[in-house]
């Protein structure tokens, strides 16, 4: 699928909304567990699964595969893509944790490693399997992965059934729970987060390929810009102060602007389709799993100077950058190493 420069852009943005309100020094709002702004990483999955599945998958032989093989070929390039990234960080969240306390015994850093690291080295945490996470923000990679595992077979076989109804009747059975009542199903709330988003976002890619056959004029699409950029802003100024039950009309707000930003309804320019841009988009997922890994070591330094207020903030925000470009250079390291050695095998 062609990057859409636009999209990335907003993935970006997102990421960057993410770092900003989870700062331990300067919260703002209740954002913290919430998953609001994590609803845009789920909605352009679901647009994205739903593209690729447009095409037939096919075996070395020509033959197409059968919806579960196409399943596990796509969600396996998922996690191959994710992975690389995912386990630097945890690496680093173990290090972190390290310089933190100043260090441990053998037999307690097994003991941390156990109630710490397995359940998220194992990608269980998108499953209830939360212990004591080493980066309590990576559930959203696992259940993700998992609702595409479960929705790609129906979407492969079922097309127009998963896009029209099944997506639909998915978004709307969950949003009660995962919006209104979400303290009622804690140990179920990451996967079925990850289910009501990849929804959510398989009918935005419905309604976005009928729309896109609409003919718009010029100064249709001059408002329908002015209109869209404004819910943008709306939306992400909503994400950061939101209460738990007003988060669905920030998922709503999200969904549409990305639902128009996809169909291309707006003035079509090409000024965000730029290497810069896309890096942006690429950089989000390393900024999102390298932000966290600073707060424990932060804390401690601010606890033995006068580390606070808004130069708090700035350094977290200059750590987190710094700790994403880290997980960013390193995870591409290990992926060419594990490339280069695939290819001569």
């Amino acid at each position: 699928m062609k990057k859409n420069g636009k999209l990335e852009l907003i993935r970006f943005l997102a990421a960057v909304g993410i770092v900003v309100v989870h700062c331990p020094a300067k919260p703002i709002g209740q954002f913290f567990g919430l998953g609001t702004l994590v609803v845009v990483f789920f909605v352009l999955s679901g647009i994205f699964m739903a593209a690729h599945a447009k095409r037939p998958a096919l075996d070395a032989e020509g033959n197409e595969l059968s919806p579960g093989r196409a399943s596990f070929r796509y969600v396996g390039s998922r996690f191959c893509r994710l992975a690389p990234e995912y386990y630097v960080a945890l690496v680093l969240g173990v290090v972190s944790w390290l310089i933190a306390t100043g260090g441990v015994p053998v037999k307690d850093f097994f003991k941390y490693c156990v109630d710490n690291v397995l359940g998220e080295a194992l990608f269980l945490d998108g499953f209830g399997v939360w212990f004591n996470k080493v980066n309590a923000h990576t559930w959203y990679i696992s259940a993700m992965l998992a609702g595409m595992l479960l929705f790609y077979p129906i979407l492969y076989k079922k097309r127009d059934f998963y896009l029209r109804f099944f997506c639909p009747a998915v978004f709307i059975g969950l949003s009660y729970w995962c919006f209104l009542k979400f303290e009622d199903i804690s140990f179920m709330y990451p996967i079925l987060r990850a289910f009501q988003g990849l929804a959510l976002g398989g009918f935005c890619y419905a309604v976005a390929e009928e729309v896109r056959k609409v003919q718009i004029g010029k100064a249709g699409k001059v408002v329908v810009t002015i209109v869209t950029a404004a819910m943008y802003v709306l939306a992400f100024a909503l994400a950061g102060a939101t209460r738990p039950k007003s988060s669905l009309l920030v998922a709503f707000l999200f969904a549409i602007c990305i639902t128009v930003t996809y169909a291309d309804l707006g003035i079509r320019t090409r000024l965000f389709d730029n290497k810069l841009v896309y890096w942006l988009g690429k950089f989000s997922y390393p900024l999102y799993l390298g932000h966290v890994l600073g707060i424990a070591p932060l804390r401690i330094v601010a606890e033995k100077t006068s580390l606070q207020g808004e130069t708090y903030w700035l350094v977290y925000v200059a750590m987190s950058l710094v700790l994403g470009f880290v997980v960013m250079g390193l995870g591409a390291l290990v992926r060419k190493i594990f490339t280069s050695k695939k290819k001569k095998v």
